[in-house]
């Protein structure tokens, strides 16, 4: 019988005040490396599947991406959110 792999899960956490949530993401997704994939991220009291490619060459498509994630899940109101975040990176099963 085969063992699988443990999930491993990364996250890099970020700040952002009311209203500046994109900036906040744009940093954080431009200090990744490129081809990770952000499978999630934690927002006030939401963890919101976003599952998306992101790095530096790509952080604007990703942000965007996380973005309309947000306000499908959350409402235009989660952007008013001020505090920590997370983006998770999720690797195996």
């Amino acid at each position: 019988m085969t063992q699988m792999a443990p999930r491993v899960e990364r996250e890099l956490e970020f700040r952002a005040c009311c209203g500046n949530l994109r900036w906040a993401l744009l940093d954080a997704v431009r200090s990744l490396p490129s081809g990770v994939r952000v499978a999630a991220l934690r927002w006030g009291p939401a963890e919101i599947a976003v599952d998306v490619e992101a790095g530096a060459g790509q952080a604007e498509p990703a942000v965007d991406a996380i973005l309309a994630a947000v306000r499908r899940q959350l409402g235009a109101g989660a952007f008013c959110y001020a505090g920590r975040g997370a983006l998770v990176m999720r690797e195996g099963p």
